[in-house]
């Protein structure tokens, strides 16, 4: 006959061992690609993937016609020139 202390050790290890298998997961697909979504949709957004390697300078907009850009891009925030209503609000004051 098992004794009472016996029992409780076998239960307490039974116990543990199914709460440890819950634990245990299996790779899945979704492990495979995760981030490979995020690391392709960066990759397409770059223009020139060895750009950091070329010695070629990097041409574009020079400085004070970037800054008149940004200047006037950020006052278009300020105060939009459209009129914004509420929607489904079709009454005149």
């Amino acid at each position: 006959m098992m004794k009472w202390r016996e029992f409780f050790q076998v239960v307490v290890m039974s116990g543990s061992l199914v709460v440890m298998a819950g634990c245990f997961e299996r790779p899945t697909v979704l492990h495979q690609d995760f981030g490979r979504s995020f690391t392709s949709a960066k990759q397409n957004q770059i223009l020139h993937p060895d750009g950091e390697i070329s010695p070629d300078p990097v041409t574009g907009l020079d400085g004070k016609s970037a800054h008149h850009s940004l200047k006037r891009y950020r006052k278009f925030f300020e105060k939009p020139p459209f009129a914004s209503s509420k929607t489904g609000s079709n009454t005149k004051k």
